[in-house]
């Protein structure tokens, strides 16, 4: 699949965008570098990132101020 968004939009997607899409399928979308990544609330238990992962070296697990992934992974932290 192939996805177009405009810059602004970047931000306002995370897990709860893409659990609204499908809870039950995988999503995992790649931007056009390929050093951040948007993925659902299934990817993420999955590869069992939680509030309590760290960041890998080279890499960002972004948290909301709840601490709970947001569904937003940074270069290393797409290979968790």
């Amino acid at each position: 699949m192939i996805w177009f968004c405009r810059k602004e939009d970047f931000q306002k997607i995370d897990r709860t965008v893409l659990d609204n899409i499908s809870s039950k399928h995988y999503i995992y979308l790649v931007n056009s570098r390929a050093d951040m990544v948007w993925v659902n609330g299934k990817v993420l238990e999955v590869a069992n990132i939680t509030k309590d992962t760290p960041n890998p070296e080279n890499g960002e697990i972004e948290k909301n101020d709840k601490n709970e992934p947001t569904g937003i992974l940074y270069d290393d932290a797409q290979n968790l």
